[in-house]
């Protein structure tokens, strides 16, 4: 029965859904974390005649994230930044430069403006951003990493823009890879004590993920049903013979 197969690969793709709303759930209180999602398409099985035949397979058409910007929540640190524009920070993890939304930064034990996780932030000369720890640190609206008490200039915090966004892949804790170089930033505003939150909708999602439950669930069902026919029509046929 072709109706099993199409069934089947229907299951395939509901947990694949589920694995991605999954996902996003576990990452709504996530600073800067994008929304996933992933799209499907029916695809005609090549051993059916397409005159007889109206089975279809479904296989996953693009995994794409929705860069939407998240809502912004006031926190007063001095190192929280958000930047609500299209554009992105940038960090470096080992050899890497990725792009993040999340804003939320410290300084690590020799002074350097890093991540939570310890990915130093980028400034504009593509650099860590020095800073030590006895420094009395205001960054500006412009980036500009300062000391308060004596006017020293430690660096400027970079924000990158991509003319598509669609280039980026996901690369864990709210970053981005992308293949492509990034246009710097000359000109930006950004607000500092506050941070950009997930753009996950707690509610839709919860919504999403007990839809593909249940698809997922029916399909089983009518796969475990083709299969009792079947098997009811393979066990009549052996008692006409």
């Amino acid at each position: 029965m072709s109706e099993i197969y199409t069934m089947t690969s229907r299951m395939i793709n509901q947990s694949k859904m589920l694995d991605t709303v999954s996902h996003n759930m576990a990452n709504v209180n996530t600073v800067g974390y994008k929304r996933q999602d992933i799209s499907f398409k029916s695809v005609l099985d090549a051993s059916q005649q397409p005159a007889e035949y109206q089975n279809t397979f479904s296989t996953v058409n693009e995994k794409h994230t929705n860069f939407e910007a998240g809502s912004l929540k006031l926190t007063n640190n001095k190192f929280d930044l958000a930047y609500p524009g299209d554009g992105f920070f940038a960090i470096k993890r080992g050899e890497n430069t990725l792009y993040t939304k999340n804003g939320q930064f410290t300084l690590n034990p020799t002074g350097q403006l890093v991540t939570l996780s310890g990915e130093t932030v980028l400034g504009i000369d593509k650099q860590p951003i020095d800073i030590g720890l006895d420094a009395n640190v205001q960054i500006t609206k412009n980036g500009v990493v300062k000391d308060l008490d004596n006017g020293a200039n430690f660096g400027q915090v970079a924000v990158f823009k991509f003319e598509k966004n669609a280039t980026l892949v996901q690369a864990g804790d709210s970053s981005f890879a992308s293949p492509n170089e990034p246009e710097q930033l000359l000109e930006y505003d950004i607000m500092v004590g506050a941070l950009e939150q997930s753009n996950v909708n707690a509610i839709q999602e919860s919504v999403k993920l007990t839809e593909v439950s249940r698809a997922y669930q029916s399909a089983a069902k009518l796969v475990k049903t083709f299969e009792d026919l079947e098997s009811k029509v393979i066990k009549d046929l052996y008692k006409v013979q």
